[in-house]
């Protein structure tokens, strides 16, 4: 007896970012296997999956305060403080003491993101001194 599972939606985000992992690091990429950052890898994701076609571009390395979470409040919604992470979930992190970087959750207590340190998309566990320098915490809705 064959059986069908179905993704739930915060699966199928997981399941499409973990096809770029591995792509080479670049900013403001947009393209699987060639280059993309973090911001460029759920653009993409939310483009194959058609949860948006809005694309956030024109930012510099050094990103002024507030701007991710401004453009990520354009499609996403911030998850309260006492709401449990779920699969397909947005991380938004300070670098240097600026919001400036973005990976998703994966609910195995790991994340994916484009990574400049690492030099592409991978995957790893959300460790404390990620999790020190968490500053929002997003929802596709």
């Amino acid at each position: 007896m064959m059986t069908i599972t179905t993704m739930t939606p915060g699966e199928a985000i997981v399941a499409k970012a973990r096809e770029y992992v591995g792509t080479p690091f670049r900013h403001q990429g947009r393209w699987k296997g060639r280059g993309v950052d973090c911001v460029g890898l759920l653009a993409c994701v939310a483009h194959e999956l058609d949860l948006t076609q809005y694309d956030y571009t024109g930012y510099s390395r050094f990103v002024k305060p507030e701007q991710v979470r401004a453009a990520l409040a354009r499609v996403l919604r911030e998850l309260d403080a006492g709401e449990l992470l779920r699969a397909g979930d947005v991380l938004l992190f300070r670098i240097r003491s600026t919001e400036q970087h973005v990976a998703i959750w994966t609910d195995d207590e790991t994340m994916i993101h484009a990574y400049e340190c690492a030099g592409r998309v991978v995957e790893h566990r959300y460790a404390e001194s990620w999790r020190r320098r968490t500053v929002g915490r997003f929802r596709w809705e």
